[in-house]
């Protein structure tokens, strides 16, 4: 009694299956089955995890197709669960009826401006995999309130608006992995305000999440303007776009909160493939973030971001890939009003943030307690590293080499401003310019060999 061609559904693609599926769910025995075949709905289907029985929805090795031809999700799971992930906070009802709902081997298409694909609402450890969501509004939907949630081996693909949309919702403790998240106009993956803990990226295709209108899109966009987003590891993931107005690869923005901490927070980026958007990585209003072994490249206007952030690491990036001067490329580093940052072992080549006044391929401004360590900038076009207005900031072990032709580069290291700063132990190399200046009273200069 699973298939829900025994309650009526008939799989054409022309006949409204809503009814016949909904009896499937009502009286079938929690196994709803999609034989081959196109299923269009006009409705959303229900899926109540409290009916006494578990709750599977599964197609026929991916050659099921629901067509959702009306406003909403195809599919909501609707459960019970107000507690976390602590196995004392999870009622026995909850697990003896609600565990683990999964969506398995199907595909979801909309055929109306405003169809979701799947919805998710007070879920504990729902699964789902190998599912296609395509040409809907948002394709997984998660408000409210939501827990364990594995998302594997799915396409998100060509979708309106968000490929994952985690929307005002309290969610701890998810995996999205193996998936290709791909052609969604406002984001691949996003946080919208909520409480989001415990969050692991890894292993994806995320690309081309791109607006042509300008909106601001990005590939991950964690935005704790309000609420938090804490806990999250984005690693081993292809993310890249088109350049779009205002658009990242990457965008993490918080804010503080009354209590002193920053709502945004414990960030881990690591070995990933970032590139060919305005920004590549966006960080504004956190804390303890790491950019570790990333390939970052293409930025139109910058490759990372961190403003009115503390203790942020940087380290071990490479930058650039469209080398040559008219491909316009910025593909630098600027840390703004941050403290206890440290950025270390970068190699840039031909970055070229800044003008005739300020910025560098490394730029640091009104920082406190930071420092640039064993970078290898090439080829910058104004200046190698520039510190505006900071305290307390090491400049330290660095090479930067003018290897352009003609050599252009202005200054290999600019100090402006500022007190108690260290300029020491670098290696310097630009003939069409100075290779330091510093500021009276700006910076402490000592053993840097200029080999010009």
């Amino acid at each position: 009694m699973a298939d829900v061609r025994n309650f009526g559904a008939v799989g054409d693609g022309k006949h409204d299956d809503t009814e016949a599926i909904r009896h499937a769910v009502v009286e079938g025995d929690g196994l709803i089955e999609f034989p081959s075949g196109t299923y269009r709905i006009t409705e959303t289907i229900e899926v109540p995890l409290d009916r006494g029985r578990f709750t599977a929805i599964v197609g026929s090795h991916g050659t099921s197709r629901i067509v959702m031809a009306g406003s909403g999700p195809a599919i909501l799971l609707l459960g019970n669960h107000h507690g976390t992930a602590d196995p004392p906070s999870v009622k026995p009802g909850i697990w003896q009826r609600e565990r683990m709902p999964l969506v398995s081997a199907i595909e979801i298409t909309g055929d109306h401006p405003q169809a979701d694909g799947i919805q998710l609402v007070r879920t504990m450890q729902t699964t789902i995999e190998r599912v296609l969501i395509r040409r809907v509004r948002h394709a997984i939907h998660l408000p409210e309130r939501n827990r364990n949630l594995l998302l594997s081996a799915c396409h998100l693909y060509d979708n309106s608006g968000i490929g994952v949309f985690i929307d005002r919702c309290n969610l701890h403790q998810a995996i999205i992995t193996g998936c290709h998240i791909s052609y969604n106009r406002q984001a691949g993956i996003k946080s919208l305000a909520g409480d989001l803990h415990n969050l692991q990226i890894t292993g994806n295709d995320i690309e081309y999440n791109y607006d042509d209108q300008g909106t601001g899109a990005a590939e991950i966009w964690f935005d704790a303007t309000e609420g938090t987003a804490s806990e999250i590891t984005i690693a081993s993931n292809t993310i890249q776009a088109k350049p779009s107005k205002e658009g990242a690869n990457v965008r993490l923005h918080g804010r503080m909160g009354d209590n002193g901490r920053l709502s945004t927070r414990l960030v881990t980026i690591s070995g990933n493939v970032v590139g060919s958007q305005s920004t590549n990585i966006d960080v504004r209003w956190a804390e303890r973030v790491a950019v570790t072994g990333n390939t970052i490249y293409d930025g139109h206007t910058l490759g990372i971001r961190i403003e009115d952030c503390s203790l942020v690491s940087i380290s071990g990036n490479t930058f650039g890939w469209s080398y040559g001067p008219h491909r316009g490329m910025i593909d630098s580093i600027v840390l703004r009003r941050c403290w206890g940052g440290n950025i270390s072992g970068a190699v840039l080549h031909a970055a070229n943030h800044g003008d005739a006044s300020r910025g560098g391929s490394i730029t640091l401004e009104e920082c406190e307690d930071c420092s640039v360590s064993d970078c290898q900038i090439l080829s910058p076009r104004w200046r190698g590293i520039y510190l505006g207005e900071c305290r307390r900031c090491r400049i330290d072990g660095n090479s930067i080499v003018d290897r352009n032709e003609p050599a252009r580069t202005a200054a290999g290291i600019e100090v402006v401003g500022g007190a108690n700063n260290l300029v020491q132990n670098n290696m310097l190399h630009c003939p069409a310019g100075q290779s330091l200046r510093s500021s009276e009273d700006a910076a402490k200069v000592v053993n840097n060999t200029d080999v010009s």
